[in-house]
């Protein structure tokens, strides 16, 4: 994994969406019925029976005959009248014509009876038919068949519901013979089930509560955690929510606020998720966060954001919620919820927000890093563009836009504040004409003039004064004019000035020993000299350079 948007990943910003706010696919799916989230990818299921998936592929479980990793939703292969769909970490399912039909990683036999090995298409489970839903996990799968719970594969913590913890239950077993009405699993090994009445009944892995069932003793056989009421039941890696008569209801784990009950306290048993702003409709669960539909239009999520998982338009390292926040998306007819990523159906087509390293937003692109920026829309006029580390810039129309990580102020607008849409570098409105971004720093050259903001812990502004941040741009001492190419490293700065490079900021691998004609400007890496100390320059330094015929 790359520290560093490349180049290409930042043009792409100026003509596709951005990854903490909700957003449309290059090519909209259109028609989907119902959409979910795997650990780092994504299918849907369209009102006509064909499921597509997009992301991370390296097991199969796109199900397209290839382990190609997919940023654009691609059909699975020989999937025609589909009614359902589940997906977990590398594996996949649907229901077609009432048959369970599998595909991807199958080290615990979690494809069905047989061979062990993934399969790259979907694969009958042989004995089920009139299935009507699907659950997946990490390595073990369940369906609803005529109101029992069937569910084959892993069975380490007892999550397949026969009484025993074998490594492997090969062929599907009935945990709840009768009156089930729906069913979820979750991707550590625990699996819960809603049945007659609405009471809800859990089984399996139970390390953080999320069983619910007041302890962290793990299950068996099923066990009653909820005795009515209950409509729909979701469950993340290791906490659980269900919808009880219109009241959401979670439990487990809640070391990121994951639970919205405005702490991050464990909960061993169900409890009223706080400050919602009206009644539930559809809830998903992500690895450490939470999403849920309200009946006033509205979307909300809390838990973890590092990767803009909420889609509350902004991103923050470290950055939680342990109440509910309203997400930029509304009109949402359904949720689903991937590690760090989410995805809702709104009139029919699909938005999703978090991350996108393995493709998993399905908007024909990925980042090296999720920085989750806003893209620059088509038609503004972005001339040059540049990235390091957690941030970027852009020139706009002659004005300097940037986005991502701000501790130091390398935004320039002011505040240390994450930008996950871009943002006007304070004072340069105009006159731009190349920008570059730094590791904690940037730089900008105005009208011949270089300017930089943010860290100056190495003097890496190069404005000669003390070594503290500056949030909004300051001037280069010396290089007021004729300025025509800039460079930011990690903590140095270099500018081309008629033919000579002037560098200044951290010096620990001291001068450059590459050679460079005149014509040439790159900030290069440099070897360090044998008893060559530590400097800091905190103005420019010239390097003067001979050129060879």
């Amino acid at each position: 994994m790359s520290n560093f948007l490349t180049f290409r990943n930042l043009l792409a910003l100026v003509v596709t969406l951005l990854a903490a706010v909700p957003a449309h696919a290059s090519q909209p799916l259109t028609g989907v019925v119902q959409i979910a989230a795997g650990y780092d990818y994504s299918c849907a299921l369209t009102a006509t029976g064909t499921v597509l998936c997009w992301g991370t592929n390296q097991a199969g479980q796109l199900g397209d005959g290839s382990t190609t990793a997919r940023e654009l939703a691609k059909p699975v292969s020989g999937i025609g009248q589909a009614t359902a769909i589940a997906v977990g970490y590398q594996h996949s399912c649907a229901i077609d014509a009432g048959l369970v039909k599998c595909w991807g990683q199958n080290d615990y036999g979690q494809l069905g009876p047989g061979s062990m090995n993934p399969s790259l298409v979907p694969f009958t489970v042989p004995g089920i038919t009139g299935a009507t839903a699907v659950a997946v996990s990490y390595s073990h799968t369940c369906a609803l068949v005529g109101g029992a719970v069937k569910c084959w594969g892993a069975n380490k913590y007892g999550q397949v519901g026969n009484g025993s913890s074998s490594t492997v239950v090969a062929t599907p077993f009935t945990a709840i013979p009768s009156g089930a009405t729906a069913i979820a699993a979750a991707a550590k090994g625990q699996t819960c089930a809603i049945v007659g009445g609405g009471a809800v009944q859990c089984w399996g892995l139970n390390s953080s509560g999320q069983l619910g069932t007041g302890d962290n003793n793990d299950r068996l056989l099923p066990a009653t955690i909820i005795p009515s009421g209950a409509s729909f039941i979701t469950m993340g890696v290791f906490h659980s929510c269900a919808i009880v008569a219109g009241t959401l209801n979670c439990w487990g784990n809640n070391s990121h606020g994951e639970l919205g009950t405005g702490n991050q306290t464990q909960s061993l048993v169900p409890t009223a998720t706080q400050g919602l702003s009206g009644s539930v409709t559809a809830v998903a669960t992500g690895q450490y966060h939470t999403c849920a539909i309200i009946n006033n239009g509205s979307t909300q999520c809390w838990g973890q954001n590092y990767r803009g998982q909420l889609g509350i338009g902004t991103l923050t390292e470290f950055d939680y919620r342990t109440v509910p926040q309203t997400s930029t998306v509304s009109g949402a007819s359904a949720l689903a919820a991937g590690a760090e990523f989410s995805c809702a159906i709104v009139a029919g087509a699909v938005k999703c927000w978090g991350s996108n390293l393995s493709g998993q937003l399905g908007n024909g692109v990925t980042e090296a890093q999720p920085v989750h920026v806003v893209a620059i829309p088509v038609g503004a006029n972005a001339t040059a563009i540049s990235s390091r580390q957690d941030h970027g810039c852009a020139v706009v129309n002659g004005a300097v836009k940037c986005w991502g990580h701000n501790p130091s102020g390398q935004l320039g607008d002011g505040t240390t504040l994450a930008r996950a849409t871009p943002v006007g570098v304070s004072g340069l409105v105009s006159g731009a004409t190349a920008v570059a971004a730094g590791g904690e720093h940037s730089c900008a050259i105005v009208a011949g003039a270089v300017k930089c903001w943010g860290s100056n812990a190495r003097g890496q502004l190069g404005s000669g004064g003390p070594a503290t941040p500056q949030t909004t741009p300051v001037n280069v001492a010396g290089l007021t004019t004729g300025v025509t190419a800039i460079a930011a490293g990690s903590e140095h700065t270099c500018a081309l000035k008629g033919g000579q490079v002037s560098c200044w900021g951290d010096n620990l691998w001291g001068p450059a020993r590459h050679r460079q004609h005149h014509a040439r400007f790159h900030a290069a890496g440099c070897h360090r000299r044998k008893g060559h100390r530590h400097h800091r320059w905190q103005i420019p330094y010239l390097r003067h350079h001979r050129s060879r015929s």
